[in-house]
């Protein structure tokens, strides 16, 4: 090989070595750019109404499960003598009368899960 053909192989190496690179900081940086956008969306502050919304939803569902639990732990007939009431009560009834022992905004959420229970229905 000549020293001609040499150097134009040293040339073409060096291009493609560039090209390479720089298609490989190109990608990189587009990336990190994309998750950059991410971290920022995820750490963006949100709206106080989207945030109390956020909140009640949790709040539901925990208060859900506290009335599924409580009332799937007793049972019709005892949660029923437990709460003043004869044990063929209907389970509405029932889930009514255990949710009126907690504060208004929370009886629904409370009615709901306990109601689920009595009627053995899997958990929301």
């Amino acid at each position: 090989m000549t020293s001609r053909g040499i150097a134009v192989l040293a040339v073409a190496a060096v291009a493609l070595a560039t090209a390479a690179s720089v298609a490989t900081w190109h990608v990189a940086s587009s990336n990190a750019a994309r998750e950059r956008a991410r971290a920022a969306a995820r750490t963006a502050p949100r709206s106080l109404d989207g945030v109390r919304r956020q909140d009640q939803a949790h709040q539901d569902e925990r208060t859900y499960d506290s009335g599924y639990e409580g009332c799937g732990a007793f049972g019709r007939a005892v949660l029923a003598q437990r709460l003043g009431l004869r044990p063929e009560t209907d389970a509405a009834t029932i889930a009514g009368a255990f949710a009126a022992h907690y504060p208004a905004d929370v009886q629904r959420a409370f009615r709901r899960g306990c109601l689920d229970a009595l009627a053995g229905r899997d958990e929301d």
